[in-house]
């Protein structure tokens, strides 16, 4: 999870990203057991990411859950699509942050110094 968590941060750092990878994004991240080990835990990042509130029944299933959502991104406008970027790029940010930051295996892989 470390290097895949990582690389997705770093691609949401472009100015500009295809929806394509948008998309792979998006998959990764909600098919995920390491970001979210139960589905329950879903509902408040599918709330604080894409403002979406799903029925359980929709919610017992993850795929069905990831397809509602990326059906949701293809009909977003341009201004709704660079807003969930940054939304996706604080959440990789925050998940690196509280799991990564504080661990001394995190220091001895980082390429710079701490000052």
């Amino acid at each position: 999870m470390n290097d895949k968590i990582v690389i997705i941060r770093n691609d949401l750092k472009n100015k500009i990203i295809p929806d394509y990878k948008i998309s792979g994004i998006i998959v990764v991240i909600l098919l995920s057991k390491e970001f979210f080990p139960h589905n329950a835990d879903l509902v408040p990042a599918l709330y604080s990411i894409f403002s979406l509130e799903f029925k359980d029944y929709v919610l017992k299933s993850r795929t069905l859950t990831m397809a509602r959502t990326l059906r949701y991104f293809e009909v977003m406008s341009t201004e709704q699509k660079f807003a969930l970027k940054n939304n996706l790029y604080l959440f990789c940010s925050d998940i690196i942050d509280s799991h990564f930051q504080n661990s001394e295996s995190y220091w001895k892989q980082a390429k710079y110094v701490r000052i």
